[in-house]
C-alpha cells in the first residue's frame, strides 16, 4: 500500500499477488465472520473495506498492465 494512489510505473506478479492475495484473505474472513456473527456488524465492516481498497485496487491493477504490456504480452 506504500503506492496506493500511484498510477504510473509498473508492478510485477509478485506486488500484485501479495496485493490480492491478502485482500482476499481480509474479504474472505470478513465474510466468515458475517456467516458466523449473522448481525450485519461484519458486512458493514467488509463494505467500507471494499471502498478503501477500490483505488489502490485500480491503481495496482494498470501499473500490472503496463509492466505486463512492457514484457511484450498481449494484453
Amino acid at each position: 500500500m506504500r503506492r496506493f494512489g500511484d498510477f504510473g510505473g509498473r508492478s510485477d506478479w509478485k506486488e500484485y499477488a501479495s496485493f490480492l492475495g491478502i485482500n482476499l484473505g481480509v474479504t474472505l474472513c470478513l465474510h466468515g465472520l458475517e456467516q458466523w456473527s449473522g448481525d450485519g456488524f461484519f458486512g458493514t465492516v467488509a463494505l467500507f473495506y471494499s471502498i478503501l481498497v477500490l483505488l489502490p485496487g485500480l491503481a495496482i491493477t494498470v501499473r500490472f498492465v503496463r509492466y505486463l504490456k512492457g514484457r511484450g504480452s498481449t494484453v
